[in-house]
């Protein structure tokens, strides 16, 4: 893996500079925790390094031509500026003199709140999402004896917290009258070992680790006013026919196995029991969908504020700021295809036409872009991009925007 970076992430060739004069901008950097890396070990001429961890407090002006495609912002609240608001997390490992440094800023696009990254170009980095998520092990420490300066932070807001993830809290859509937005949601449900309770998005790759939307009443047997009411079909392969299950025999809310059964907004309950190896569907009236589009303006406007500005707005330090420095960003799979998403949507260039990313690797990024700019999103599952009308007139705007050369 050391190979490969040496002759492929740091001769990434840059990603076009895309559609400028975005009003956005990270207001608030703010490193609650400061400790050695790796516990003190030191790597070369460079040395030892330090984690700093934290949050970013970040704003977008709706209006700005380069955030009016984000889904849904102009519904999202407002501050006395009138901007949008959004905060996430974030994770640094830098030298401890960046004198010693490389001068390169290495963002890695975290994996459904999980850190990556590092354990692909070091060899030999021990454990497993926890250790990772904590930074744990550097492996034979390839990317420190080389100066790398690591960025991880949260762009996923429905991930949920636990097991150390990086998250991200951006707002909820109102309609224009204050009433809360809501919208019909199908969900495919499955699980590895028999259950009786499932989160309202339990799909693959989701289970806990994922936020649900809530569903609008947990009465599942009235009709709303307008004469819908929620379904839940379970079929045993994809193409099979699917099997409605009785309203009667299933609830929202959550019963362990011979318990009493709780109601809830964001959960289901089956006392005959999910079982493995089975699709359920379940389509519902959800309410209240947050601005996902919003990781996209962070993933901008930090990756642009780390490498060019010296002071936040506070007059709080940059902690990685080198004059002149590069960055480079990489992501796998389902971070692979956010960051093609990115691209797509012009995201890779800030409010002063200036180039965030130097250097895009969308690493097995095949299938297809990422479903975070869509009201009722689910970037977790594999859902495909979406090419509703409602879309293709920006979209088409876009198209030859961005592009990157590999």
């Amino acid at each position: 893996m050391s190979y490969f970076l040496r002759t492929t992430a740091v001769g990434l060739a840059a990603a076009a500079l895309a559609y400028g004069n975005a009003e956005a901008k990270i207001t608030k950097i703010e490193i609650t925790k400061t400790e050695p890396a790796f516990g003190g070990q030191s790597f070369g001429t460079v040395g030892a390094y330090q984690r700093l961890s934290g949050k970013a407090y970040g704003e977008v002006d709706p209006a700005a031509p380069g955030n009016a495609i984000i889904q849904d912002i102009a519904l999202a609240p407002r501050n006395a500026r009138g901007m949008v608001e959004y905060v996430t997390d974030i994770d640094i490992v830098r030298p401890v003199d960046r004198t010693k440094g490389n001068a390169m800023l290495f963002f890695n696009i975290i994996n459904r709140g999980n850190k990556g990254g590092l354990s692909l170009f070091n060899a030999d980095v021990l454990g497993g999402a926890a250790e990772n998520n904590n930074v744990q092990s550097a492996g034979d420490g390839f990317m420190q004896r080389q100066g790398y300066t690591l960025v991880w932070f949260g762009w996923q807001p429905d991930v949920a917290p636990g097991n150390n993830r990086m998250t991200m809290t951006v707002p909820v859509a109102r309609n224009a009258n204050g009433s809360p937005i809501t919208g019909n949601v199908r969900s495919e449900l499955t699980t590895t070992t028999p259950t009786t309770t499932l989160n309202l998005s339990s799909g693959w790759f989701t289970a806990l680790a994922t936020t649900s939307y809530s569903t609008v009443s947990t009465d599942n047997r009235t009709p709303l006013a307008d004469g819908f009411l929620p379904t839940l079909t379970v079929r045993a392969k994809e193409n099979a026919p699917r099997v409605p299950i009785p309203n009667t025999e299933w609830s929202f809310g959550a019963c362990p196995q011979g318990g009493q059964a709780q109601v809830s907004d964001t959960q289901i309950c089956y006392p005959a029991g999910f079982k493995s190896g089975q699709f359920y569907e379940l389509t519902y009236r959800a309410k209240d969908p947050t601005v996902l589009g919003l990781g996209f303006a962070a993933a901008r406007d930090l990756g642009s504020f780390l490498k060019s500005e010296a002071k936040d707005d506070a007059g709080n330090d940059n902690p990685v700021f080198i004059r002149d420095a590069k960055s480079i960003v990489m992501g796998s799979s389902q971070s692979g295809r956010f960051l093609r998403t990115f691209l797509y949507y012009g995201f890779n260039g800030d409010e002063e036409n200036r180039l965030v990313f130097d250097g895009v690797m969308a690493h097995i990024a095949g299938a297809s872009r990422l479903d975070l700019n869509r009201r009722w999103g689910t970037p977790t599952s594999l859902g495909q991009f979406d090419r509703s009308e409602e879309h293709t007139s920006e979209l088409q705007s876009r198209e030859t925007i961005s592009y990157a050369v590999f």
